[in-house]
């Protein structure tokens, strides 16, 4: 297995840079600014303006026991599936073979950005491929080869997933720990991908949100607001997705070939609904009572609660069209918004894993802003508190949870 690491993770990470400063022509630069958002040495041009502190990149419970992402992903393997049908539908139609790939020998390079610790990442890395090799039978080609890279941040559980890839796999693999918001690939070597859900964690919060005096101070809450009372709250919420939707797709741009394909799933909002309504919305919203509970107990303070934002954003579809055509840089072939379960029936399954699911995806970035020492608390209130609101899940206002899905292909 090849280890790659992206250039934004092997960056220099101490703050005492004498010798280097001076060796990359860096004296007299404030040490404290020398990793924020200014273009200050020559090596910046390698990466994009806005770095991402290692300590502000959160990865999925790793490992494969009760609480793990593994373990506890089943709804993500449903976007897997949706996204499988429109994504082998674009490259079976409108994949130009002999335009992305040249030379004598067919090589296709893959990557998933997001990809966890698995399973879903290989259901989606299986699908490309047979859609690939659909394609290349039905042009009378040659067998490929395929080089499959696997990008999450450097805190993801590699180890399981190396440890899991399938055997007799068609492929060869290769892991690169970074921040998707950053280029983590050579220029132009990508033909396909994906990402699914990923792409809804912020690179941050919004600083304004944890600001007293701020408009959209998130005073009490963990989350943005569930209605459209704090409209500067959600606003800044907006913002700041917006704009690492864009680093995000610079960076795609960068390392896809013209004509390339990528695959996006997020976890949305309809049209027409507030957050509140989805079935997801509501398990933040218990999520955040369970927060405000143990503040009153003493178990933590009003403060930890009041400076802690999660970093993660539901867009409307119209956003995510804005940006991208914004960007410029990648024509949206196709894209649909399914609910999820299908049958808008939210089942007792559901809500009985809820509390895991939840903690299999948010237990990093809650242990680094309040401790380890909650966690186990904190998500047996979760439990016992959506079991005792299940009528929320079900109600004739709840909307099941969507799942916006885009084709792109790189202009």
């Amino acid at each position: 297995m090849m280890m790659m690491a992206s250039l934004n993770s092997s960056c220099f990470t101490s703050l005492h840079l004498n010798e280097r400063e001076r060796s990359f022509g860096c004296e007299g630069v404030d040490r404290q600014s020398m990793f924020g958002v200014r273009k200050l040495c020559w090596w910046d041009k390698l990466c994009t303006e806005q770095r991402i502190p290692l300590s502000k990149q959160y990865a999925m419970r790793g490992g494969t026991g009760e609480s793990s992402y593994a373990q506890n992903s089943s709804f993500q393997g449903m976007g897997v599936e949706i996204a499988e049908e429109l994504l082998k539908e674009q490259i079976v139609e409108k994949l130009d073979v002999k335009q992305i790939c040249s030379g004598s020998s067919l090589s296709f390079s893959i990557a998933d950005f997001g990809c966890a610790a698995g399973p879903n990442t290989f259901l989606a890395v299986k699908a490309i491929i047979d859609s690939l090799e659909l394609k290349l039978k039905s042009e009378g080609l040659q067998e490929a080869e395929y080089q499959v890279f696997f990008n999450d941040t450097a805190s993801n559980d590699f180890n399981t997933l190396i440890n899991s890839l399938p055997l007799g796999r068609q492929y060869y693999a290769a892991a690169v720990p970074g921040s998707f918001h950053d280029i983590v690939l050579p220029k132009g070597s990508i033909h396909c991908g994906y990402s699914s859900f990923a792409a809804n964690w912020l690179s941050k919060a919004p600083k304004s949100v944890s600001e007293k005096g701020s408009l959209a101070w998130n005073e009490g809450l963990i989350h943005y607001p569930y209605t459209a009372e704090k409209r500067e709250t959600i606003q800044a919420y907006s913002a700041q997705f917006g704009e690492d939707i864009e680093s995000f797709l610079q960076a795609r741009a960068h390392e896809f070939v013209g004509g390339g394909v990528m695959a996006l799933v997020f976890t949305g909002v309809p049209d027409g609904a507030i957050f509140s309504q989805t079935t997801i919305g509501r398990e933040f919203q218990l999520l955040g009572f369970c927060f405000s509970d143990m503040a009153k107990m003493g178990l933590i303070s009003n403060e930890a609660v009041d400076s802690f934002n999660l970093p993660l954003y539901f867009p409307y579809m119209k956003e995510l069209e804005a940006v991208i055509k914004k960007n410029g840089q990648f024509s949206i072939e196709k894209k649909e918004k399914l609910s999820i379960p299908t049958d808008g029936v939210v089942t007792e399954a559901y809500i009985r894993g809820s509390a895991l699911r939840l903690r299999s995806a948010l237990e990093e970035v809650i242990t680094k802003h309040f401790g380890s020492e909650i966690i186990d608390e904190l998500f047996s209130r979760l439990d016992k508190k959506v079991k005792e609101c299940a009528a929320l899940f079900s109600g004739p206002d709840a909307i099941p949870t969507t799942m916006l899905v885009l084709i792109l292909k790189r202009n």
